[in-house]
């Protein structure tokens, strides 16, 4: 038996009736017999399912796929616009914005039924949702206060919402939680640029964790470290790193074209980003350094926005 057929008997014994197994095939590129080494046959393997939006079907829409097989799967299919899809710690749901009710607002998917519930209803636009490690807590950016970008909160199962950050004339968004569910990464430009910040929930204890202008889009990782975008290098984008208070920066990427919107794995082993260096926006993935560097989709669509759910500890 070839490793990956054992990898997946495996696989389906654990899991046999979980949404997971029922991807179906509609990229063919990432599963024509000349690119199955693209997936198989490089070490070490990645693992899991990477979630991401994509406009190949005309509009936005989201998309799951499994880097075990290759399969790829389409979660949303609605004539208003579905993205920045977030998955869940546990893995079981994602969170999204779409402008299906009429302007931008927080939804979310249970993964194994299929079925998306509204959590914002808010005439402002909300947007770039993020959960809490404990899945108590949604963040998110909204325009609701002054037409500009603010984060807030909302408690999953009270429904409270509060705002976080009051930027006065500055803009405040992109929100990712620390593995202890009390602080919270962000961006913000109310000083010298766009510039990654932390903040405890309470909205105390803000700090500035970049200083050069040109960075953003922070993530944090179950460790606690943080992947963001800066621009630098090379006034485009690549991938930075740095510790939880923004302590001993490194740069991940070295391209010139424009790396964006990095993402931890859910292991914290591995990072996911989209970016333009083959010509269009596709989905990459890499190690910590850089290293074992590999494209995971292609298309001529825009693939944008994704994030990576690791199984049973493995990237």
């Amino acid at each position: 038996m070839k490793p990956f057929a054992h990898y997946f008997v495996i696989l389906s014994a654990l899991f046999p009736i979980t949404f997971y197994a029922q991807c179906e095939e509609v990229n063919h590129f990432i599963t024509k017999e000349k690119n199955r080494s693209f997936f198989m046959n490089k070490s070490p393997n990645p693992s899991g399912y990477i979630v991401f939006q994509s406009d190949r079907t005309g509009n936005e829409d989201i998309f799951l796929l499994n880097l075990n097989s290759g399969k790829l799967k389409q979660l949303t299919d609605h004539p208003g616009n579905d993205g920045y899809p977030i998955f869940s710690p546990d893995g079981k749901r994602i969170a999204f914005h779409s402008d299906r009710s009429g302007n931008r607002d927080i939804f979310i998917m249970d993964l194994d039924s299929g079925k998306i519930i509204q959590v914002t209803t808010d005439p402002g636009e909300d947007f770039e949702p993020t959960w809490s490690f404990d899945l108590k807590w949604i963040a998110f950016a909204s325009e609701r206060v002054d037409g500009k970008p603010e984060v807030f909160l909302r408690h999953l199962e009270s429904g409270e919402e509060k705002q976080l950050t009051h930027g006065r004339l500055a803009k405040s968004g992109l929100p990712s939680f620390y593995p202890n569910n009390n602080r919270i990464a962000y961006s913000s430009n109310r000083f010298v640029g766009w510039n990654v910040y932390a903040m405890d929930i309470e909205g105390s204890n803000d700090k500035r964790l970049s200083f050069e202008g040109g960075n953003c889009r922070p993530d944090v990782s179950i460790d606690g470290h943080i992947v963001f975008i800066t621009n630098r290098s090379d006034k485009k984008g690549d991938v930075w790193r740095m510790g939880p208070e923004g302590e001993h920066p490194v740069q991940i990427t070295f391209s010139p074209a424009r790396d964006y919107d990095p993402a931890w794995s859910s292991d914290g082993k591995w990072i996911t980003f989209y970016s333009d260096r083959d010509g269009n926006n596709e989905i990459y993935i890499c190690d910590l350094e850089g290293k074992n560097m590999r494209r995971v989709t292609d298309h001529p669509a825009s693939d944008v926005f994704s994030d990576w759910h690791c199984i049973q500890g493995k990237p």
